[in-house]
C-alpha cells in the first residue's frame, strides 16, 4: 500500500485503517508506530455490496481493506500464540504449517481408532503424543511409549495422599484419560529442563530415517536431488528463507510448482503503512 496523500495520515477507526485530513486526525487515533496491519483483499461480490450499500470503509481501489491487528485477535476472540501459528505460514518451510504434522494414532480396540491432534495452535501441552520425537540414531530414549488404560490406586495404597486428589481432578478436564490411550511412561528419576524429551514409535512405524535401533529404510524408488539455480542459492538461509517446492520464489529448475499467491502480508517500514503490513 502506498503511503497516504499529501496533507493526510493514517488513522484508526475501530478496527479499520484509513487515511484522514491530517488535521482531522485526533493524536490518540493515529496508527502508532508498533502497530501491526492486516490487508485483507475483498473479493468481487464483497465489493459490490458495500458499493450498494453506499459504504466507506477505507478501501484501495475497491480491492481491499485494512484492520488493525490488535483489534481483529480481539473481535475474533484469537489467542496470541495462534495468530502466531498462523501468520508463520508465510514462511512456506515451517514446519507447522499443516495440522497433519503434529498427529498420533492408535488403535483403542477392533472398532475404534483414535487420533490425537497435538498441534501446538491448541497450546494443550496434555496431548503431547504428536510433539515428543524420537531420538538420534546415537541416542537413548528418555521416554517409553506404551498403550495402555490405568488403574489407579486407591486413597489407602497411594505414597503421597495428594496424588490422587491431583488425577481426579485432571480426569475431571480430561476425561478420556479414564480409558486405554498412548501414554509415555518416564525412564529415568529426573530431567534437565533443557533436555528434549524423546521416545521411538516401536516397528510398526513407517519411518524414512534412522533411530535407535531401526535403520533407515533402503527408498523404493530413486528420487533425483533438487537443482536449484545460482540466484536462488544466494537468498537461501536456514531456517527462515529455505527452497523447495512448496515455496513460490524459490522453485527447483526440474520441478517447478504453480506460484500461489498471497493475500495477506505484514513488515515494518517507518515512512508509510508499509510499515505496518505483513504477509501471511
Amino acid at each position: 500500500m502506498r503511503a497516504p496523500p499529501p496533507g493526510t495520515a493514517w488513522a484508526v477507526n475501530g478496527a479499520y485503517v484509513e487515511s484522514v485530513a491530517a488535521e482531522r486526525v485526533p493524536e490518540g487515533e493515529r496508527l502508532a508506530a508498533e502497530d501491526i496491519v492486516l490487508q485483507v483483499s475483498l473479493d468481487a461480490s464483497v465489493r459490490q455490496a458495500s458499493c450498494k450499500q453506499g459504504e466507506s470503509r477505507p478501501v484501495d481501489r475497491e480491492t481491499c481493506v485494512y484492520l488493525l491487528k490488535r483489534a481483529t485477535t480481539r473481535l475474533l476472540h484469537m489467542p496470541t500464540h495462534v495468530f502466531a501459528v498462523l501468520a508463520a505460514h508465510r514462511w512456506h518451510q515451517h514446519t507447522d504449517r499443516h495440522f497433519a504434522t503434529h498427529c498420533a494414532s492408535f488403535r483403542r480396540s477392533v472398532k475404534c481408532h483414535v487420533l490425537v491432534n497435538a498441534h501446538p495452535i491448541f497450546e494443550d501441552a496434555a496431548y503431547a503424543a504428536g510433539c515428543i520425537n524420537e531420538p538420534l540414531r546415537d541416542e537413548t530414549s528418555s521416554l517409553e511409549l506404551q498403550c495402555m488404560q490405568l488403574r489407579v490406586l486407591p486413597a489407602a495404597q497411594q505414597p503421597d495422599p495428594s496424588a490422587l486428589a491431583h488425577w481426579e481432578t485432571f480426569a475431571i478436564e480430561y476425561p478420556e484419560v479414564t480409558e486405554k490411550q498412548l501414554w509415555f511412561v518416564t525412564l529415568r528419576e529426573s530431567y534437565n529442563l533443557d533436555e528434549e524429551l524423546t521416545a521411538t514409535y516401536g516397528s510398526a512405524y513407517h519411518r524414512t530415517y534412522s533411530t535407535v535401533d531401526f535403520t533407515q529404510p533402503l527408498p523404493s524408488v530413486r528420487v533425483p536431488l533438487e537443482e536449484y539455480s545460482d540466484e536462488v542459492q544466494s537468498r537461501a538461509t536456514w531456517p527462515t528463507r529455505v527452497p523447495g517446492w512448496w515455496h513460490p520464489d524459490m522453485q527447483p529448475i526440474r520441478r517447478q510448482v504453480r506460484r500461489t499467491p498471497l493475500a495477506i502480508c505484514s513488515g515494518r517500514c517507518p515512512s508509510d503503512l508499509n510499515a505496518h503490513l505483513g504477509h501471511w
